[in-house]
């Protein structure tokens, strides 16, 4: 049986809290060591007028500690950090202003993320567009939700792309799987499994596409040469029923045309 469980396409409603969750575990899914060292310097250069030589080891410590568990998921490090003391939306740049709507975010404090994500966003920052994007779909305001990835998708943010196609696919009185068909191509030319994996999806159920399991099966073959492991089950599943794929050359792993 086909492996489905893992997609937005399916799903069922989901609480506000869950769409929080859902929306901060995408956010930071993003953010790597490098972005946390980032934050670190940022609180630090921010809260600098307030150390004491004698506590800067300390204070140095607590910060890099909470910022760990912030980037976790524990929202009471992240209430920690905010507690802190934060500059206005006025007195932050782009990148800044993305990073602390990150935080808010993570502190299930949206309603606040959004002023600072907007701040960024408005000087076209992508990431910070990004955020405010998950910001509005995690208070399940999906119109401006879409607005915004549309935005940031125009201008080539993969992952605005992939969430905008998920979007399409919610509420049966809104859903356009044609639409969603176009954004996952986009996103999976530029090699974003995820896309791939729910591209191929749409061809096994036939949803905005003809119903086909040779072409699913091009999609997971491309979804698991990037290490999706649910991808590459699917594909074995498919190669066992003796599913074969459209003829199309593939160098080094990947395929050089598009269907």
């Amino acid at each position: 049986m086909l492996i489905m469980s893992t997609i937005l396409i399916k799903r069922t409603r989901q609480s506000n809290t869950n769409n929080n969750q859902a929306a901060a575990n995408r956010k930071t899914s993003s953010i790597n060591i490098y972005a946390c060292y980032i934050i670190l310097v940022f609180f630090i250069s921010f809260q600098f007028r307030y150390l004491h030589s004698s506590s800067i080891t300390s204070q140095y410590d607590y910060l890099i500690s909470q910022i760990n568990s912030c980037i976790r998921k524990n929202v009471n490090a992240c209430q920690d950090l905010i507690e802190l003391g934060l500059p206005n939306t006025k007195n932050c740049n782009p990148f800044t202003c993305n990073i602390i709507g990150t935080v808010l975010m993570l502190a299930n404090r949206e309603s606040e993320a959004i002023e600072y994500f907007k701040a960024s966003c408005n000087t076209y920052y992508l990431e910070g567009c990004f955020g405010l994007g998950l910001s509005y779909e995690a208070l399940q305001d999906y119109k401006n939700a879409k607005s915004i990835y549309q935005l940031a998708c125009h201008k080539n943010h993969i992952l605005s792309c992939y969430n905008l196609a998920m979007l399409h696919t919610k509420n049966a009185d809104k859903r356009d799987y044609i639409i969603a068909n176009s954004l996952l191509q986009k996103a999976c030319k530029q090699m974003y499994a995820k896309a791939c994996f729910n591209k191929a999806v749409l061809y096994v159920n036939g949803y905005g596409v003809q119903k086909s399991l040779s072409h699913a099966k091009l999609y997971f073959d491309k979804a698991c040469d990037m290490g999706l492991k649910e991808s590459c089950k699917n594909l074995d599943i498919l190669s066992k029923q003796g599913i074969q794929m459209p003829t199309i050359k593939k160098t080094r792993g990947f395929y050089n045309e598009e269907l």
